[in-house]
This record gives structure tokens, C-alpha cells and sequence, in this order.
């Protein structure tokens, strides 16, 4: 009967320590993950409107150009070069967002590594007494 009892005691114990509990680790690790997808949004913001003024500056010079040769910009050879300047601004813009993506993605991997690390670290004593039900086993066959 001592045996139990002290098997017992030490189940209750077990079952009184707090699981999952969040360390200031956990919420610093948080922020930085937070960060660093702002950080790589805002990034991205900057790439795509940096390429749409480049856009306007190049279009706008060619506008120009055309029309002061007495052409319609907007028909012809020039409409054709106008599009074909938009089509590859589209293209640029398409290739930074799935670079940006992959980013994202290594962030958030990286992120769900450290998680996973630290909840591997953080079983308490209780997680091993579930994990391990020989001992739930034992309780329940001693009764």
C-alpha cells in the first residue's frame, strides 16, 4: 500500500505543474517571427511600387517622345511597345511575388522549427507520465 501511495502522490504532483505554459522566450521568438513577415511585406510594397514608377517614368518618356513626333501613342507600333512594356512589368512584379513568397515560407518553416523544438523541450514530467501509460497502467491495476 506505501508503494501506491507514493505512486499516487507523485501522479498528483505531476498533474499539478502547469502545461504549456508560455515563457517570455516564447513571445520574444513571437515578435520576431512577426517582424520579420512585416519586414518582408513591407519590402515587397517598396520592390512592386519602385517597378510601377519605373513603369510610369519609362511610358510617360515614351508618350512623349511618340507624340512630339506627330504620332498617336496609343495606336500602332507604339500601343505595341506600351504593352509589351506593361506585360513585362507584370511579369517582374509576378517573379518578386513568388520570391517574396518563398521567403514567407522559409520564415514560417523556420518559425514552426523553433516551435516544434521548443515544445520538445518544454514536455514536462506529466507529458512523459502520458506518453509513458505503463505507469497509468500500473495506477489502475493496483487498485
Amino acid at each position: 500500500m506505501g508503494g501506491t501511495a507514493a505512486l499516487a502522490l507523485t501522479g498528483a504532483g505531476l498533474m499539478s505543474m502547469p502545461i504549456g505554459k508560455t515563457t517570455a522566450g516564447d513571445a520574444a521568438q513571437s515578435e520576431t517571427y512577426q517582424k520579420q513577415m512585416q519586414d518582408i511585406s513591407r519590402k515587397q510594397k517598396a520592390d512592386a511600387d519602385k517597378r510601377l514608377s519605373q513603369l510610369a517614368e519609362v511610358t510617360a518618356t515614351h508618350r512623349a517622345r511618340v507624340a512630339a513626333q506627330g504620332i498617336n501613342p496609343n495606336d500602332g507600333s507604339s500601343a505595341a511597345v506600351l504593352a509589351g512594356l506593361q506585360n513585362k512589368t507584370d511579369q517582374e512584379l509576378q517573379k518578386q511575388a513568388e520570391e517574396y513568397n518563398q521567403r514567407r515560407s522559409s520564415a514560417q518553416q523556420s518559425f514552426a522549427d523553433v516551435q516544434d523544438k521548443n515544445l520538445t523541450k518544454k514536455q514536462t514530467p506529466m507529458d512523459l507520465l502520458v506518453r509513458d501509460d505503463s505507469a497509468i497502467r500500473q495506477l489502475k491495476n493496483w487498485g
